[in-house]
């Protein structure tokens, strides 16, 4: 699919209604305070650290929590106030889909608001500040404050993955390796570009990998919080690119294989590009 800019804030046509007594993210906050903490609005799977291995390449991975689905727009729209202007009928509309059309800067501003809608505290800090709201509008372009956005690895609030912990995640449980997450048969497992009627679908559809996690391989592509670099974990990277994973509706079965990795620069997103989240146990 085509890279665009994301800087369109307008509400899509179609309306999201938020749940009974759900707000729209806070605004105006000082950095580092939180709100009034809220029940948790994403389902988490505890994965087990361990040792990760696929190919040539190894680490040791803590124990951490990650998302049971793909944001929704549902989710989106509750935490950000609106879903992208991209999501539309053409590429699957509704609040159990996934959300398309999101940067990486996108994600990372909607992980620091959840965590503050639930009394977490944020992962992520730019210019000292930990409230999006204080960041401005969401870059279309390149931007050297959003790129030198900081990360607090002992915040226990949300965050992107890392390449290294959705490979480990998506990988399951089970010693054998699979080339897709959950089994050997995209068919069974993925949204891709044979099955999908080019669009994307509601999550959890397709079946789940070993650890219960859904569309892996898959629907939407997911931005990890790496740097596109020679080596896993890479947060202050000095290249353009974030690491992607898992392929989209508009993917190869090739490209949903767990050893199969893109990158994006951080301000452009595509209609089949989506995220998860995860944080400390």
């Amino acid at each position: 699919s085509t890279e665009v800019t994301v800087g369109e804030r307008e509400t899509a046509a179609v309306s999201f209604a938020l749940a009974k007594g759900g707000k729209a993210a806070p605004s105006g906050m000082a950095s580092g305070v939180v709100g009034d903490a809220k029940p948790g609005l994403v389902e988490m799977v505890s994965v087990k650290g361990g040792n990760y291995r696929l190919n040539r390449i190894s680490k040791s991975i803590d124990s951490f929590l990650i998302g049971k689905y793909e944001i929704t727009q549902g989710q989106y729209a509750e935490v950000m106030g609106a879903v992208p202007k991209g999501c539309t009928h053409a590429f699957g509309l509704g609040k159990e889909y996934p959300v398309y059309r999101v940067s990486w800067y996108d994600a990372v501003a909607f992980c620091n608001r959840l965590s503050m809608r639930e009394g977490l505290i944020p992962a992520y800090a730019i210019g000292g500040s930990t409230d999006p709201a204080s960041w401005g509008e969401v870059p279309t372009y390149a931007d050297e404050a959003w790129n030198a956005v900081t990360f607090d690895s002992g915040a226990n609030g949300y965050r992107l993955p890392t390449d290294a912990e959705w490979a480990f995640a998506a990988q399951g449980t089970k010693p054998k390796q699979t080339e897709y997450a959950g089994g050997s048969k995209p068919d069974t497992v993925a949204w891709y570009l044979r099955n999908s009627d080019s669009r994307t679908h509601p999550v959890g559809m397709k079946e789940a990998n070993e650890s219960g996690l859904f569309d892996m391989s898959g629907n939407v592509s997911e931005w990890c919080q790496d740097w596109n670099g020679a080596s896993f974990d890479d947060f202050t990277g000095s290249t353009t690119s974030r690491a992607i994973r898992g392929g989209g509706w508009d993917s190869s079965k090739e490209e949903c294989r767990l050893d199969y990795m893109i990158s994006g620069n951080p301000y452009l997103s595509t209609d089949s590009r989506g995220f998860r989240v995860a944080r400390r146990p």
